[in-house]
């Protein structure tokens, strides 16, 4: 009888064990998860993003800015007078921001939109909110400041606009302002019903989608035999 003696574990043709083949499949299969992590995630990195640039104008520089954009009659009809500031808020980002607004902190706030009519400003509004500004565009703030510091907040949506994703970027105009993030600080408040598929499913009555439609058969049938339940119980 002969002896046959096994390889020792951990020998020519294997890895702690594993063998070269085990190795090499674990191995790609590990280079495949961060190739596909990539891919995901360097577009979503990547994605175009609205950015500001401020133009303050304030003095003798706020006198030019009125002179210019023709708002001298802005100022005397508005009841709140002349601004102590005024800024050109402008996208310098390589994306376009929706729903626009401005608040204020320590001051009055007004995004001024001068109306043109036969290439003369013969109006200005007020409005809430701008619509988009893409990339490149401007809008104009005009800031009437309280005793204290002042700082301008430039709120709006990201996309994709149908999340309700909203952020806002810190601006301090006067007086000391802790550092703010590079990146816009996001906003925790949302005004709409978190899902819309527990919407549908509780406001069915009010729903005019193909599953409500679906639910009303088996709900109304549950609902008029609780009903007949309810009046065989009765004495």
């Amino acid at each position: 009888m002969s002896n046959q003696t096994e390889p020792p574990a951990g020998g020519k043709g294997s890895v702690m064990g594993m063998d070269w083949g085990d190795v090499a499949t674990w191995f790609a299969a590990v280079v495949a998860v961060v190739a596909a992590v990539i891919s995901v995630w360097w577009p979503w990195h990547n994605r175009p993003h609205a950015s500001w640039f401020f133009v303050c104008h304030s003095g003798n520089q706020l006198g030019s800015l009125i002179r210019t954009e023709g708002l001298a009659g802005w100022v005397t009809k508005n009841p709140r007078g002349m601004p102590d500031f005024l800024i050109e808020a402008f996208n310098d980002g390589d994306g376009s921001a929706f729903n626009v607004k401005v608040s204020g902190e320590g001051c009055d706030v007004a995004i001024v939109v001068p109306l043109m009519i036969d290439g003369c400003v013969q109006a200005y509004n007020e409005p809430p909110m701008v619509p988009v500004l893409n990339p490149g565009d401007r809008m104009l703030v005009g800031i009437w400041s309280h005793d204290g510091s002042v700082a301008l907040l430039t709120h709006w949506l990201l996309q994709p606009t149908r999340l309700d994703k909203r952020v806002y970027y810190r601006t301090g105009l006067v007086g000391e302002h802790e550092a703010q993030p590079k990146q816009p600080i996001p906003e925790k408040s949302h005004t709409h019903h978190p899902w819309l598929w527990w919407y549908r499913l509780t406001h069915w009555r009010l729903s005019q989608s193909r599953l409500a439609r679906l639910l009303c058969i088996p709900i109304g049938w549950l609902a008029a035999r609780r009903r007949d339940d309810r009046k065989g119980t009765r004495p």
